[in-house]
């Protein structure tokens, strides 16, 4: 596709490379400034934006409330977030991206909204946001590392759908709230420390989940609990290398898993309410110790 600059033909074709995509958010036209209730914002709706690699860099900075309807993202490699600093909302709805998008860096002081969109994986790293929330179609993956924010929501506006694989590696002086309700998940899996947070997973069918070198020192909370899928033969939950001070669990469906394993952690103060029980329970030493193997034939 060509990388030149904007034209007229351009934007009523609707269609623009990322080249273009990059100059109109620098300087958008005036047919893209919608005006209501004397507030201005950027609406970009019905739009595609084709190329190899899509970029938004540190050259962007977009200072009205920006929103893309019904856009279709389409590249063979990535749509790749790097540097973008956005002063207000950032909203994809209705959208359709064809691989993943990544938000490698960049500065969100208001929303990030991905709601009703259609994309493989959402990957949120090393930037800085306020609050971000997405609700998709099948996503197979969401995946926070490194970055900062005060609030992150699954499900928010889409509830019963599926995301394959959901992980954060959560640190104390970045993560901020985590709120999650509704979701079929084949794997969730939780990382680092809460500090003083909410983590709070509700209505959640989730076929592993795995709890891994977590320390808690917030609130994390799961309010029902079950696998997505009761002919898997992958249904696990399990406690790993954790200190889980004072979490909670209610109305968690233990029973319907294979196997619930409690490895070398600390569940001293745990609350279990209303929870469904079965002779699936182990407390064993993990991997790395002689008796791991023998004691998942015999530890139980």
């Amino acid at each position: 596709m060509s990388q030149s600059g904007n034209s007229t033909s351009d934007i009523n074709n609707k269609i623009l490379s990322a080249k273009e995509l990059r100059a109109l958010l620098r300087n958008p036209p005036a047919e893209l400034i919608k005006k209501e209730y004397e507030k201005e914002s950027i609406y970009i709706s019905g739009y595609t934006f084709e190329d190899e690699h899509l970029i938004l860099d540190d050259s962007i900075t977009v200072n009205l409330p920006l929103t893309f309807q019904g856009c279709t993202f389409k590249t063979n490699k990535l749509f790749f977030i790097d540097g973008l600093i956005c002063n207000e909302t950032l909203t994809f709805e209705g959208c359709t991206i064809s691989e993943s998008i990544y938000f490698n860096s960049g500065t969100f002081k208001k929303e990030v909204l991905l709601k009703y969109v259609h994309v493989k994986k959402v990957h949120l790293s090393h930037c800085t946001f306020d609050k971000v929330s997405i609700s998709g179609y099948d996503i197979d993956e969401v995946w926070m590392s490194g970055s900062k924010f005060e609030s992150l929501h699954l499900g928010e506006h889409l509830l019963g759908d599926n995301i394959r694989k959901f992980v954060i590696f959560a640190k104390e002086d970045e993560t901020g709230d985590v709120f999650v309700h509704d979701q079929g998940f084949d794997e969730i899996s939780l990382f680092g420390s809460n500090k003083g947070k909410q983590f709070n997973f509700s209505k959640i069918r989730c076929n592993k989940l795995s709890i891994t070198d977590f320390k808690n020192e917030g609130s994390l909370n799961f309010y029902g609990i079950e696998p997505k899928d009761l002919n898997s033969d992958n249904r696990y939950f399990q406690i790993s290398d954790s200190n889980l001070d004072k979490v909670q669990f209610y109305r968690a469906s233990f029973s319907q898993y294979k196997e619930l394993i409690i490895v070398d952690s600390f569940i001293t103060d745990t609350l279990f309410i209303g929870c469904k029980w079965s002779n699936n329970i182990r407390a064993l030493h993990g991997p790395g110790y002689g008796s791991f193997e023998d004691s998942l034939k015999t530890g139980r």
